[in-house]
């Protein structure tokens, strides 16, 4: 399908940036009561939902066409990247299993700075979240960081 390129685009920073971490804060992931495996399942569920909202729009605004890279590139900037900032957002708000709390600030940090590269530059490519998406698999999330 063509538009599995698109969306294939918005999986590396959606995916990588939501999986990695949280946006809109610098500050420190506060700790929950959560285990680490019911902090992976929240934040994997969080990310599914997320991209699968971003998957619908890219679908609405495209159907079966496959875009321009200047539609890509809008799409980009006016949808994924919030989208992913919101996931973020979301993913920092559940807190860190306890003791765990400077690596998944490091997984969310690195991706936020991913995001706030991608809306300077506005350049997204599978090098974007790289670092991000490698640091939540190794943390072992399964849906997030997975672009």
């Amino acid at each position: 399908m063509k538009l599995r390129a698109t969306l294939a685009l918005t999986a590396v920073f959606a995916l990588g940036a939501i999986a990695a971490g949280c946006g809109g804060s610098d500050d420190d992931t506060s700790t929950s009561s959560l285990t680490k495996a019911e902090w992976i399942q929240q934040a994997d569920t969080i990310c599914k939902t997320e991209d699968a909202k971003t998957e619908q729009t890219a679908k609405q605004l495209f159907g079966n066409q496959k875009p321009t890279q200047a539609q890509i590139q809008q799409f980009v900037t006016q949808y994924a990247i919030p989208g992913t900032e919101e996931e973020l957002e979301k993913i920092r708000a559940i807190g860190a299993p306890s003791g765990d709390e400077d690596e998944v600030n490091k997984i969310l940090d690195t991706a936020q700075a991913a995001v706030d590269k991608a809306k300077t530059s506005g350049d997204v490519n599978e090098q974007t979240f790289a670092e991000a998406n490698t640091l939540a698999k190794q943390y072992g999330l399964k849906v997030c960081g997975q672009g």
